[in-house]
């Protein structure tokens, strides 16, 4: 598969075993594992936003939990929210990619530190404006940045491709990918009818009621979706035509010199 596919576990765990588990599952699939890791007094005031302090409390990553996934899964990376956290990842993981999540490509102090290391980053820009997605690429080194066209409503009801195929369209220099929130197994393939090079969905390893839970895939439909990807793939090659499948077909269809078949 050409599709680099990221298999964002997210929040969708109970215990270290389920990410180790869906970490695997995700490798045996050639995909990417991602997590999100932040400290959650860095990222969210309690006092205004309690419920989201709540969930984001419950799901951070202890630090000796990364390091153990590291060890068995190197390919793991994250979605990082504040710079103490990009620290720690620099320091002891030194993942292959980082991911700046869309409500922080806007946030100028992340950016730039992600940025500055030099490490292949993707940004999702759900809910930006062109100017907000200029001004966060502005930042890196373009043949080190994907971003992320997405609908940031969880779950979505719409993709918006029509979005996406402009962006790239208009954007010969930046490798342009999809992040799904719609639990639409069919809707990243036609991401990659349109030029996706990258695409991001939720995975569920079995059911669980978290928030990330009703935007993701399980086994099957995830399976589903890599299989509908390789055939948008097997389709969206171009050739001259007649097609080699085509040319006996033509010379049995087209008319003779007498005017018959």
């Amino acid at each position: 598969m050409k599709t680099q596919i990221i298999c964002e576990i997210g929040s969708n765990w109970e215990s270290l075993d389920d990410i180790f588990h869906s970490c695997e599952w995700a490798v045996n699939h050639s995909c990417l594992p991602k997590l999100q890791a932040w400290v959650t007094d860095l990222v969210v005031n309690k006092d205004r936003n309690p419920q989201i302090y709540e969930n984001m409390s419950r799901y951070e990553l202890p630090h000796d939990w990364i390091k153990k996934i590291n060890k068995r899964f190197p390919q793991t990376f994250y979605s990082v929210f504040d710079l103490e956290t990009l620290a720690f990842l620099e320091t002891e993981i030194k993942p292959n990619y980082y991911k700046i999540a869309s409500p922080d490509a806007v946030y100028k102090p992340l950016v730039q530190a992600i940025a500055s290391t030099g490490i292949d980053t993707i940004v999702s820009v759900g809910g930006c404006t062109l100017n907000e997605i200029r001004g966060a690429a502005k930042a890196f080194d373009w043949r080190k940045l994907t971003l992320m066209e997405c609908n940031t409503s969880y779950p979505a009801k719409f993709a918006y491709l029509g979005n996406l195929r402009d962006r790239i369209i208009g954007s010969k220099l930046i490798s342009w990918g999809y992040s799904d929130h719609t639990a639409n197994w069919v809707i990243p393939a036609f991401a990659v009818t349109l030029g996706a090079t990258m695409i991001e969905t939720h995975f569920k390893l079995k059911f669980f009621d978290t928030p990330d839970s009703k935007h993701s895939l399980d086994k099957e439909a995830f399976e589903s979706m890599l299989l509908l990807i390789e055939q948008a793939e097997e389709n969206i090659g171009t050739l001259e035509h007649p097609y080699p499948d085509e040319i006996e077909n033509m010379e049995l269809g087209r008319r003779k010199e007498d005017g018959l078949r």
